[in-house]
């Protein structure tokens, strides 16, 4: 396994920093109800674009789609990041739920060998995050959740699967940690380099966020 290990004190850490912000901002633990939770965007993967907003807010639809397995903040909630996960997927619709996520563009993912040459592009790519105008992360490279372990690609059918770790590969700790306030404006965005050229049908990024979420709070710092 190649990826980032996650360990205990580490997680500590970022719910000590949650507890921190939400004391600062006038709020009680018992108003906040911290507790362990993750954000999942699903961005459908075109040909002939570079930027790809990122949706972090049950507001936020760019895509004119809604995906059962997407996970988003309302306005009234605070989110403590803890770590960054960047995924790949080839659905069967972009309402299907029983795909799997993969932390490279895996053949069994459904890419072809072309295709795998041209996500590289993707891969070159960066993620910027402003707020309220106030530029948090410039560049954020997507190089790091490139993950290849060992592969079956030329395994018999009956083993249709790589190997990785889905608590750790794909993933990254985002260190100093940074707050998604659902009342702000929230503008997170996928940058490649050029537009990718070629692509699998029904292709989505998998954006996951780990950390921790406070319900119904008033404001806290970013």
């Amino acid at each position: 396994m190649n990826g980032i290990t996650i360990s205990q004190p580490g997680l500590r850490m970022v719910y000590n920093a949650a507890v921190e912000e939400v004391l600062k901002s006038g709020n009680t633990l018992q108003q906040a109800k911290l507790t362990q939770a993750y954000l999942r965007a699903e961005i459908p993967l075109v040909t002939g674009t570079s930027q790809y907003p990122i949706p972090i807010i049950n507001t936020q639809n760019f895509y004119n789609t809604t995906s059962p397995s997407e996970k988003k903040i309302v306005q009234q909630d605070v989110f403590f990041i803890g770590q960054l996960g960047v995924f790949l997927a080839v659905k069967a619709s972009a309402s299907d739920t029983s795909y799997q996520i993969y932390p490279y563009p895996s053949l069994y993912a459904g890419f072809t060998a072309a295709e795998q040459l041209a996500m590289n592009n993707f891969y070159n790519g960066w993620i910027t995050l402003t707020v309220d105008n106030n530029v948090l992360i410039p560049e954020w490279d997507l190089w790091r959740h490139y993950n290849t372990n060992q592969t079956q690609g030329g395994a018999p059918a009956s083993a249709p699967l790589d190997q990785f770790t889905g608590g750790a590969d794909g993933w990254y700790p985002m260190e100093p940690n940074v707050t998604h306030i659902g009342s702000t404006n929230i503008v997170m965005t996928i940058n490649l380099p050029n537009a990718i050229t070629a692509l699998p049908a029904n292709c989505f990024a998998i954006v996951m966020h780990r950390g921790v979420k406070a319900q119904n709070i008033t404001v806290v710092n970013n």
